[in-house]
């Protein structure tokens, strides 16, 4: 995307997701950008974290996209207050250059891929194996080149030696949830999403769950954007989001709790 173009659609996140917060003159509603996955967890956790805190329902609000355009918008001004990515490299790169604030930064929680299927239409693939042949005709899974759920996909499946069968037919999403969508309404046969998304979509079936050993770690991490006007709010956000009281809504939704060298507090070579 083109550097107006990010521009115009940080300012239409503005207008559309931020107004009706600040034209009430709420001093403290912060704006989040976060991974598409998210959608459904993070918008619950803002409503646990606002009712017990007595806050207006409105004080937190998101903008979802797959997490490198997020990061994108965000280096090009967007004046977000709040970044949760779905890969701890953008989250740690964005921190070195300025964009994220090292003091404000926390790894949440971890995921997995999953291989999935429509639920209600036909389909010849059980599992990662199949995907070897010639028996079905599209694969749909987030943009290996710009989406991290397509960049961990692709290495896990060069790893299990299907890759080339599956490039051929790739449905490139732009964001997980998206390719979650085409395996849903059939338009692929299969493809690779998180957990955490099929858990929420009855129009898939999971067939199989891809080995951790085959992917790099899977970390959401999140950082408070140092040009933050509402940057203590953002902070207190942050930290109920990797809080105990947290914990259960992570997991009810699929995300996996860290643990050891994972649950890292600090930047990771900073």
């Amino acid at each position: 995307m083109r550097k107006s173009g990010l521009r115009i659609a940080a300012l239409l996140t503005i207008l559309l997701l931020g107004g009706s917060a600040c034209s009430r003159g709420y001093g403290d509603a912060i704006l989040v950008f976060a991974a598409a996955s998210l959608s459904d967890v993070m918008q619950a956790q803002a409503t646990d974290y606002l009712e017990a805190h007595g806050l207006p329902a409105d004080l937190v609000r998101f903008h979802f996209n797959s997490s490198s355009v997020c990061g994108a918008q965000i280096r090009q001004g967007a004046p977000a207050d709040l970044f949760v990515s779905a890969d701890d490299r953008i989250v740690i790169g964005m921190v070195h250059a300025g964009s994220l604030s090292p003091t404000r930064y926390r790894r949440l929680v971890r995921n997995r891929l999953v291989l999935v299927i429509p639920r209600t239409h036909p389909s010849p693939v059980r599992n990662t194996a199949d995907l070897a042949g010639d028996g079905y005709r599209r694969f749909a899974m987030g943009n290996p080149e710009s989406v991290p759920a397509g960049r961990y996909g692709r290495l896990a499946l060069m790893a299990m030696g299907v890759w080339p069968a599956v490039e051929r037919r790739l449905l490139r999403a732009e964001h997980v949830r998206q390719a979650l969508l085409y395996v849903a309404t059939g338009e692929a046969e299969a493809g690779l999403v998180y957990a955490s998304d099929a858990i929420i979509e009855p129009g898939v079936e999971v067939v199989e769950r891809i080995p951790e050993r085959f992917t790099p770690d899977i970390l959401y991490s999140a950082a408070v954007l140092t040009s933050s006007r509402h940057a203590a709010a953002a902070t207190s956000f942050l930290e109920y989001l990797a809080s105990d009281d947290a914990a259960g809504t992570w997991s009810r939704f699929g995300f996996l709790p860290l643990a050891g060298s994972r649950a890292l507090r600090g930047i990771p070579g900073g």
